[in-house]
């Protein structure tokens, strides 16, 4: 068997030792998002050789259209494969997870795990909680790609009555935070309730501020509405679009305006951000 052959069997994403010119493994496969790759590490092989992937096959399409129809018509049960251990995760997902400053406790208090049948890291829409009789209630969830390749990067897509996210409520939050992306309301919402600082987060899943969102803000009425949304362009006018709506209905709106995404600053800096925004009104 020939070194692609066995890459062809590797997920994307994938890789392994194999033997090439050692007594040991020193040559490495792996396949990504663009191809099969085979790489020694022996100085005195260093054999490099790439293969491009032609493309999938009929078969891979279909599997691929068959999950999103079940996926769109499912009741956004947490997948039944989710691994909390994250043992089968590959480094990607890993790297992905902790890299944003997600800590171990973090991610398993509110279900981030992933999913070897959808190749993806499952994120909860809500903090998970107990129901009446001590189990754990279903919470909406999305998939997230991190493998080299793979689209549409959200499975599936949130939508109503889920347009956001939100985390960590607590009868006292009179603040609302906005946030882009899952991963950053998450480190705002633990920074926030490590400090004993009474705020909500929400994700909105992007920089565009639905009308759906907007009056779901509308209908909480909270003293103040925090807009940190990711530094690059589309959240900067995502931001600006945002304010001019609240502010049209009566909404006290602030906008922090960093270099990084929320979920890449420490806690300390978190907290440091906000609360010049949000001491005089929570």
């Amino acid at each position: 068997m020939t070194w692609l052959e066995e890459a062809k069997k590797l997920p994307i994403g994938g890789r392994r030792r194999v033997h090439c010119c050692q007594p040991r493994k020193t040559a490495v496969l792996s396949r990504n998002g663009w191809g099969y790759h085979f790489f020694c590490f022996s100085q005195s092989c260093s054999r490099k050789e790439d293969v491009p992937d032609q493309g999938r096959t009929l078969s891979q399409i279909l599997s691929t259209r068959d999950t999103l129809t079940r996926l769109a018509s499912s009741d956004w049960r947490i997948p039944e494969d989710i691994d909390l251990s994250m043992s089968s995760a590959p480094l990607e997902a890993r790297s992905w997870i902790y890299g944003a400053g997600v800590s171990e406790r973090l991610r398993l208090r509110c279900w981030v795990g992933w999913s070897e049948r959808l190749k993806r890291v499952v994120l909860p829409c809500s903090t998970p909680s107990l129901d009446a009789d001590g189990a754990w209630q279903q919470v909406p969830w999305t998939a997230r790609a991190v493998l080299p390749g793979m689209k549409p990067r959200y499975l599936p897509k949130p939508t109503i009555p889920w347009s956001s996210s939100e985390f960590f409520r607590t009868t006292e939050a009179s603040c609302l935070v906005v946030t882009e992306d899952i991963l950053s309301a998450l480190r705002v919402a633990a920074a926030a309730e490590r400090a004993k600082f009474p705020l909500l987060t929400w994700s909105i899943h992007g920089a565009r501020l639905s009308p759906s969102c907007t009056a779901r803000i509308l209908d909480l009425s909270p003293r103040a509405v925090v807009l940190w949304l990711d530094g690059d362009k589309a959240g900067r006018r995502g931001a600006q679009a945002a304010r001019r709506s609240l502010m049209m209905a009566g909404v006290d709106v602030r906008i922090v305006q960093t270099e990084k995404d929320p979920k890449h600053y420490c806690n300390d800096d978190i907290l440091k951000h906000l609360e010049v925004l949000t001491e005089e009104k929570c």
